[in-house]
């Protein structure tokens, strides 16, 4: 069974196809097959396929925004992409919430975390 692909960049070179997930940037083992100006993928690339996207973090959490900065080379004032690494790491397992509920901040959108929030984990860290 053959299912059209969507959100994949495909090309071929030297007679070999080349396949890659646009969300993650991840190259898929099972290439796709090109028919009829689409490109079309067995179970296999699909399941690979599916695989990858669902480590994906939820849209709109404060971990997909961690994700997507992760993803760029940043250096500022002498920190290292590494420095930032290690903060947001840290930060993707914090928990908050009053002391009953406690839930982790990277589970939550951005407009979910209030100031109060951020101040108790600021003091918490120092």
């Amino acid at each position: 069974m053959w299912v059209k692909l969507d959100g994949i960049k495909a090309y071929e070179r030297c007679g070999k196809v080349f396949a890659y997930c646009r969300l993650t940037g991840k190259r898929l083992k099972y290439p796709p097959e090109k028919r009829g100006g689409h490109w079309y993928g067995d179970t296999r690339t699909v399941a690979e396929l599916a695989a990858i996207r669902e480590k994906l973090p939820a849209a709109g959490s404060v971990r997909a925004m961690m994700h997507a900065y992760k993803d760029h080379d940043v250096s500022v004032a002498g920190r290292t992409q590494a420095d930032y690494v290690q903060d947001f790491d840290r930060l993707c397992e914090a928990r908050i919430g009053d002391g009953e509920h406690m839930e982790r901040i990277s589970n939550l959108s951005p407009a979910e975390i209030t100031i109060e929030d951020c101040r108790a984990l600021r003091d918490g860290w120092n």
